[in-house]
């Protein structure tokens, strides 16, 4: 769950739908100014699995779920 703040920069667009926020005055104003990486790395994530499986992940499952759609299977 979503605090006010945080749905708030939700709505304003700072958080994006993978829960990645890119702009470093909106990371230091939701207090999460010590995350490590300055780009998102799910395009990353995304090529290392398409790598090690010489295949897309499939999407039926959780991580495939997680990586394309931003979100869990439930």
């Amino acid at each position: 769950p979503r605090t006010k703040q945080e749905e708030e920069a939700f709505e304003k667009v700072w958080i994006a739908v993978d829960g990645f926020v890119n702009n470093p005055e909106h990371r230091r104003r939701l207090n999460i100014n010590k995350f490590r990486f300055p780009l998102n790395l799910l395009p990353f994530v995304k090529q290392m699995i398409e790598n090690r499986n010489n295949s897309h992940a499939p999407i039926s499952s959780h991580t495939g779920s997680i990586i394309f759609n931003s979100r869990k299977l439930i």
